[in-house]
């Protein structure tokens, strides 16, 4: 693939022509025709941009588009299952034992967060599409960070419990937990308003700094090129998270319980936080912001290369370049994230003792009033509903069937 000096633009529709304007973009443009038009939204980044191959044979929209209905099958598939097991109702356990100020914290975050990504819905992407009567590229990034919570945000528990909700937080239980062979627990009380909220308002704007961030390190140092943006963009995505994991864990939303207290802040409080989630987040939403922020020498992110090579009219090119954006950001997340955080799963540390003193916050996953113990190095994981357990009170239970596997004669 070549390389050329170019510049980042905001003003472009999405896929060069026919997904649409980014916000406050003139409309008209015909499919497949470039443009020039620039809004200011985000500055000129500088040179030393990506540049696509002028005629390039591999067209990368066609496998993020796959991608995505492949994750967008599996989303429906876990919903369902849910709904089919009688899962798809409020996990309630612990509920009410929570401290006023635990319920006005979880409840407030919830009207805030749920505000802010109702309106970064309505300003992103609805006005715009009422518009120019298609999404912008910026709209389908937000309905792409929506799919990542309804796919896959519990997915850091997939093989055994680490992290937990208040179970006061408006929730259907948990219908991520309903992935192909997951392991843990699949009570988790996971939040529909306050987790929406967190992934179309805060993480888009975050998103949207990273790219103001990378301008800045542009202008100052003009030799930096794409990778380098990109890790500023992971840089500032860590330090962000730094910041608000912590929040939300102390104003008891969610607790990291079995992180490893040594490589956590906090470590024998309710809200420790670990620093590998940290690493990890800011990798995959530091990609996220990369690959809307860096464009090649015609404007397009990576996700929309090849797109004008689809011989389709302008609505297939529209479905074709969300489902491409769907796959890019799912599948970032999935593989900077939710991947390497199952090395800390496995290896789950005893939860603190000023957690297991919470029964809210544990949510039902474990500890006092469920049929599980939670995770510590003497606790034998187990593998699903019907494998042998130890109880909260340290007892074992022993599914019945279990085979004799001692070669003598019964």
């Amino acid at each position: 693939m070549s390389r050329s000096k170019s510049k980042a633009t905001s003003g472009k529709p999405a896929g060069g022509g026919p997904a649409g304007n980014r916000p406050g973009t003139n409309t008209g443009t015909k499919t497949g025709t470039k443009t020039g038009t620039k809004t200011g939204r985000r500055p000129k980044a500088g040179s030393g941009r990506a540049v696509a191959g002028r005629s390039p044979q591999v067209r990368p929209v066609m496998f993020f588009a796959l991608l995505g209905g492949c994750f967008l099958a599996l989303g429906l598939y876990e919903w369902l299952a849910a709904l089919i097991s009688g899962d798809l109702r409020p996990t309630t356990a612990g509920r009410g034992t929570e401290p006023g100020w635990v319920t006005w914290s979880v409840h407030g975050q919830e009207v805030l967060l749920g505000l802010l990504g109702l309106a970064v819905l309505v300003v992103v992407v609805i006005i715009p599409w009422r518009r120019a009567g298609r999404l912008s590229l910026d709209g389908m990034i937000v309905l792409g960070c929506a799919t990542l919570w309804a796919i896959q945000d519990s997915w850091v528990n997939y093989s055994q419990t680490v992290t937990s909700y208040d179970s006061a937080v408006i929730n259907l239980g948990c219908p991520q937990c309903h992935a192909p062979g997951w392991m843990s627990v699949d009570t988790l009380a996971e939040p529909i308003v306050w987790g929406l909220g967190r992934y179309v308002g805060v993480m888009y704007l975050l998103v949207l700094a990273a790219g103001r961030v990378m301008d800045r390190a542009r202008r100052r140092r003009p030799g930096t090129g794409p990778f380098g943006l990109a890790m500023v963009a992971v840089g500032f995505m860590a330090v962000c998270d730094l910041v608000l994991g912590p929040l939300f864990a102390g104003t008891a939303v969610r607790a990291f319980g079995g992180a490893d207290p040594r490589m956590s802040l906090f470590g024998d409080s309710y809200f420790r936080y670990p620093l590998w989630s940290a690493v990890f987040w800011g990798i995959a939403w530091g990609l996220i912001a990369a690959l809307r922020h860096l464009t090649d020498a015609e404007g397009r992110t990576v996700v929309e290369r090849g797109l004008e090579q689809v011989g389709a009219g302008d609505k297939v090119r529209q479905a074709l370049l969300l489902l491409a954006v769907i796959g890019a950001l799912n599948g970032l997340l999935a593989v900077a994230y939710h991947v390497p955080a199952q090395w800390f799963g496995l290896h789950a540390q005893a939860f603190p003792d000023d957690l297991m003193s919470r029964p809210y916050l544990l949510g039902g996953v474990c500890g006092p009033g469920t049929d599980y113990a939670c995770p510590d190095p003497r606790v034998p994981i187990p593998r699903g509903p019907q494998s042998g357990r130890i109880n909260p009170d340290g007892n074992f239970f022993a599914p019945v069937g279990l085979p004799d596997q001692t070669g003598e004669d019964n």
